[in-house]
């Protein structure tokens, strides 16, 4: 008999087989929504792959009750005003399984057509969802919108006194942003991610910790050339 951690091993090559049995538009289609996340709104599926929402919406739920890919669809309203289906893959081992078929040139502009997207459906709200953003950004190699959502995902988590957590993403985006060519508006958004990480930090370990004051004193050597 085969010990549970093999049959751990066989469940990919399981949801390939099942995979395989779907038309392949269907499976490109699904593929897409793996790049959206374990859970998605069949609106932005639609969206970036030049589909119809509703004809969308009635595959995800036929993928639901016949294959078990998904979960039933819960419907919601963006705050765009628009009206759409949330569906989730059934577990996330679905949707890994899926997300590793996509090539990576294909991925990439997938999450760059869905965080572009949910810049538009979430508006002034997208602000709320600003670590997914960052996520779709930084996975499209959009580094400078990736920086800007995660010092929002940073300031967020500041606000929920999540500290350990703003100092993390303000870390992650001090990498991206120096990745960028080198230029007054890359140092300024640098200025305000370190003045972020200064917060944080200080939140977490005092005002008398020394990494605290390298950090400002760093922040203060970028805002010289901006008087």
């Amino acid at each position: 008999m085969a010990s549970w951690a093999e049959l751990e091993a066989e469940r990919p090559d399981l949801i390939e087989k099942q995979f395989e049995r779907l038309n392949p538009d269907v499976q490109r289609t699904m593929e897409a929504a793996s790049v959206a996340g374990v859970d998605f709104a069949t609106a932005a599926v639609a969206a970036v792959t030049d589909s119809d929402v509703l004809k969308l919406e009635e595959l995800c739920a036929d993928l639901a009750r016949r294959f078990h890919f998904l979960q039933p669809g819960v419907g919601c309203e963006l705050p765009s005003g628009e009206v759409t289906t949330r569906h989730a893959f059934t577990h996330a081992l679905y949707q890994d399984v899926l997300y590793r078929r996509v090539g990576a040139a294909r991925r990439a502009k997938l999450h760059q057509a869905i965080g572009e997207w949910m810049e538009t459906a979430y508006g002034d709200g997208a602000v709320a969802v600003a670590a997914e953003l960052a996520m779709h950004f930084e996975q499209a190699r959009d580094y400078q919108r990736a920086a800007r959502y995660l010092q929002q995902a940073a300031e967020n988590a500041i606000v929920r006194c999540a500290n350990r957590e703003a100092f993390a993403l303000a870390t992650r985006a001090i990498e991206l942003v120096r990745k960028l060519p080198q230029s007054a508006e890359r140092n300024r958004q640098e200025l305000h991610l370190q003045i972020t990480l200064g917060i944080a930090q200080i939140a977490v370990r005092g005002y008398a910790t020394p990494i605290a004051g390298e950090i400002f004193q760093y922040a203060r050597e970028l805002c010289r050339p901006f008087g």
